[in-house]
């Protein structure tokens, strides 16, 4: 055996550590790809089967050579409503490739085995995630995808069949199961997204824009977020990552269980990896409209995030010309927005409606020339942020007796009365008083004042 001097074996280890610190970086930079989609897949509730279906969805693409798929999937251990893939309960991490199912076979992690936290209720759980996903698998752009319930059920899923599924699980009587499905908490899409029924925690949009912000910082902005979830594409949510996301894909109304078809856009992304932020949402888009088409209420939008803080000002800056105006100028704004038809009411939500058509709607009603052109203007500034959108028929312009939702790509917080602001399970969030998780929206601008102003909060 070779024996070496002290001072040599010093230097030699010396060497080493600074090899094996460099070789991270080494393999990194070879292995960058060009996109790395990381898909947050909070299947612990009642959406368990439709994260499954969407993984088999992905798989049916799977990661190519300047690709990577990455998902972190939670299926419930309290009440199960699948057995299909290995019947597994917690928290796995997967490179999705082609062919594979999201088996323990299949899994690059456990999360409960390596101690890691499993709650995906939980801003750190989110947050390590990502982190995880951009040190093992780095890339020149990168997606970020938070799958889950957005403001509500997604609307297959109305109380009547979450009872039914409660129940067929196995575990509980039908009884308890209608109580059950009673009592899921509302979870909204200008406060919060992602249920975890194992710990019965919330994550909200102030912990994904934390984490963002973190990992993401403006000088390294996230090229593309998406929101496979109810009722998010709003100006709270968009405003909320302005400073550290390129684009956002998100729906103004519920959507269907099946939620996004994963195989069109990313068989198209593995096609041509060098696809924009934009042509990327776009292309989700596209999939999304080809499969569900006219048949139901669907939306979804591509919006470019890099203009939304000037949407914001002219928002606060028209609130508070309507404001100054009197009552005269409120009723009319109230007036426009009593014609509008708000998302998600097929499960009863009454919070939101599209900002666009409501802008329109006011111009109609106003005899103010002033205000009215300071709305067409804001409608146009919004309007070019608004990069691709999709709305069905019946959503965005029906001919049905009911009232118009006029989907555009992007909505807003107003409830029509008081009574419906009460009845937000989260209206706590669109207080200026309020600490806890707190809106920025609400917080920085000047419309949650004017909501106030007009229903006499």
């Amino acid at each position: 055996m070779l024996r070496l001097h002290p001072i040599a074996r010093a230097a030699a280890s010396l060497l080493a550590v600074g090899l094996a610190l460099f070789a991270p970086t080494v393999r990194a930079a070879l292995a960058e790809a060009e996109w790395t989609v990381m898909v947050y897949m909070n299947g612990k509730n009642n959406l368990e089967p439709y994260a499954l279906k969407n993984f088999h969805d992905m798989a049916e693409v799977g990661s190519a050579k300047d690709v990577n798929i990455v998902v972190e999937m939670g299926r419930p251990k309290t009440t199960r409503y699948a057995r299909e893939d290995g019947d597994w309960s917690g928290v796995k991490r997967f490179l999705v490739k082609k062919g594979d199912a999201p088996t323990p076979e299949s899994q690059l992690m456990d999360l409960e085995k390596a101690g890691e936290p499993i709650d995906m209720g939980s801003a750190e759980t989110f947050r390590r995630f990502l982190q995880w996903a951009r040190q093992n698998y780095p890339a020149r752009r990168y997606m970020v995808i938070v799958w889950n319930h957005g403001q509500g059920w997604r609307y297959q899923l109305a109380k009547t069949r979450e009872a039914r599924v409660y129940a067929a699980a196995g575990r509980i009587p039908m009884a308890e199961a209608i109580v059950k499905a009673e009592t899921v908490p509302t979870v909204g899409g200008y406060r919060s997204i992602s249920h975890d029924e194992d710990s019965d925690n919330i994550l909200y949009n102030s912990d994904v824009q934390s984490a963002l912000a973190e990992l993401f910082p403006s000088s390294g902005k996230l090229d593309l977020l998406g929101f496979d979830a109810c009722l998010m594409a709003m100006v709270e949510t968009a405003y909320a990552f302005r400073n550290n996301v390129r684009t956002m894909v998100a729906s103004q109304e519920l959507e269907p269980g099946d939620g996004w078809h994963y195989a069109p856009w990313l068989l198209a992304l593995t096609r041509n990896p060098a696809m924009s932020s934009e042509e990327l949402g776009g292309a989700v888009v596209d999939a999304y409209r080809a499969r569900y088409g006219n048949a139901g209420i669907e939306t979804l939008s591509v919006v470019q995030l890099g203009g939304v803080a000037a949407v914001a000002s002219g928002i606060s800056a028209f609130a508070n010309s309507v404001a100054a105006a009197g009552k005269t100028e409120t009723d009319a704004l109230l007036a426009a927005r009593k014609k509008l038809r708000p998302y998600g009411s097929g499960n009863n939500f009454k919070t939101s409606v599209d900002l666009q058509t409501l802008l329109e709607q006011y111009e109609k009603a106003t005899k103010d020339v002033a205000l009215r052109g300071q709305a067409r203007a804001l409608r146009t500034k919004l309007a070019a942020q608004v990069a691709k959108n999709y709305a069905s028929t019946r959503s965005a312009n029906p001919k049905q007796e009911w009232l118009p939702y006029g989907s555009r790509g992007v909505a807003i917080y107003f409830p029509a009365t008081k009574a419906d602001f009460l009845a937000d399970k989260e209206h706590q969030g669109y207080l200026k008083a309020n600490k806890f998780k707190p809106v920025e929206f609400v917080q920085n601008e000047t419309w949650a004042d004017l909501i106030y102003k007009i229903l006499g909060i």
